[in-house]
């Protein structure tokens, strides 16, 4: 996991000054790439177990941007 928050600190500011709907188009096309390397029948696999992560980490980043523990 640390590997990934380094990459994602490096993709911040090509993010930054974008309205939410081009950073939404953004992630999605990265996402697609990554879904369409793997084989057909793994996708939607694939695919919910990336929403429940994404879902937990936006409980947990939501509070941490709150200032909540």
């Amino acid at each position: 996991m640390r590997h990934a928050l380094e990459i994602v600190e490096k993709v911040k500011p090509f993010f930054a000054g974008h309205d939410s709907v081009i950073q939404g188009a953004v992630l999605a096309e990265l996402t697609s790439l990554w879904l369409a390397g793997h084989e057909p029948q793994q996708r939607d696999d694939l695919l919910q177990m990336q929403n429940t992560t994404i879902r937990e980490l936006t409980t947990l980043n939501a509070e941490i941007l709150r200032g909540k523990p």
